[in-house]
Formats: structure tokens, sequence, C-alpha cells
């Protein structure tokens, strides 16, 4: 499965990621408030891909208009990617909740990447291939 070679990060690993970064505000949606951690920016590439797989292990399903997402809810904010394959998932999104929030636990659905039709990472992945499985890489 794409993703399989990053475990889990553990609710005080998530923690202290989300910390220790700038978020950035999404001002071109500012209707839709939230913010945004770029995968370059952030200070280590492996945890930046467990907090994603995080995500898709142990989050829950929710929809944004028709779009169904996987969300996980850390310290008063839910956060979520766009549901791509990781290479080209680069952006991580997160805005505050309005309600209490869901504890981490087991998605019984497995998570399916979507195809993305949004442009290649600009920078260039760093995601860590498996080993004996190639990177799926869209162009």
């Amino acid at each position: 499965m794409d993703g399989d070679q990053y475990p889990n990060l553990s609710i005080e690993e998530m923690r202290a990621l989300v910390r220790r970064h700038e978020w950035t505000f999404a001002k071109s949606m500012p209707h839709i408030p939230h913010e945004y951690l770029l995968e370059w920016n952030a200070d280590n590439a492996d945890d930046y891909f467990r907090f994603l797989m995080t995500i898709r292990r142990l989050g829950y399903d929710d929809y944004f208009f028709k779009n169904k997402n996987r969300y996980a809810d850390v310290d008063g904010y839910k956060y979520w990617t766009m549901g791509e394959y990781l290479n080209t998932s680069w952006v991580l999104n997160r805005a505050k909740l309005d309600r209490p929030e869901k504890p981490l636990a087991l998605n019984p659905v497995p998570f399916v990447p979507k195809p993305t039709n949004g442009p290649p990472h600009p920078r260039g992945s760093r995601v860590r291939p498996i080993v004996g499985i190639p990177t799926v890489r869209r162009h």
C-alpha cells in the first residue's frame, strides 16, 4: 500500500510536529478559514509522511461539500490532505474545530488514494520508497 513504509505517530508525536512548525493561513480561501504546511517546509520528511499515514490509518471520514476526506483531530484542530498518493500529497491542511475532538482509532475502511489532476510536486517528493516496490509517479 502507498505509505506502508511510514509507521504511525503517537498523539504526542503529532502534537510535537504541529507545535514546531509555522502554519500558513490560506489567503486564497478566506471564506473557508484554514492553514497549511507544505511538505518541503516540514523539518523532517519522515515525520511529515508519518503524520499523513496516521491520518489515513487512524482518522475518520467526513465530507467537505461532496468530497470525502479523511481527517484526524489534534489539540482543537482537524487535519487532512486531499487524499492523493503520497508523492503528490504536498499540502497538510488544518482548521479549528467547532466541536469536541474525535479520538484517533483504527479506521476499518481502508484508505484508497484518489488520482489527482493537480500539479506534480514542484520540488520533487521526499517520499521514501518501499524497498522492492516502485514509487507511483504522476506526470
